[in-house]
């Protein structure tokens, strides 16, 4: 049985992006939300706990998530955290 997602942000700035962005960024709690462009995050270190679209799962140090388009995703810090995120927009989808 699909668990059932309610309360899903439609995160549109991802999708305005024309070229690939990366940022670091330290313990936030991300809300759920999806966008077009496809998302990779890179666990620099500590802890979090992933949910992507119907699976969850904990990342650590030196692990990478990667969010396929579309997909609704979230992230809480389980310890102190940081990571890279890259954003991707959609139009590079026929070289991923």
């Amino acid at each position: 049985m699909k668990k059932e997602l309610k309360n899903i942000l439609y995160e549109h700035a991802p999708d305005k992006r024309t070229t690939v962005s990366v940022f670091k960024s330290e313990n936030p709690k991300i809300t759920l939300h999806f966008h077009r462009s496809f998302e990779m995050l890179y666990v620099l270190s500590g802890e979090l706990l992933a949910t992507v679209g119907d699976k969850t799962f904990t990342a650590g140090e030196d692990e990478i998530v990667f969010v396929h388009n579309y997909y609704a995703h979230t992230y809480k810090p389980l310890s102190d955290y940081t990571k890279y995120v890259f954003i991707i927009p959609a139009n590079y989808s026929t070289d991923i």
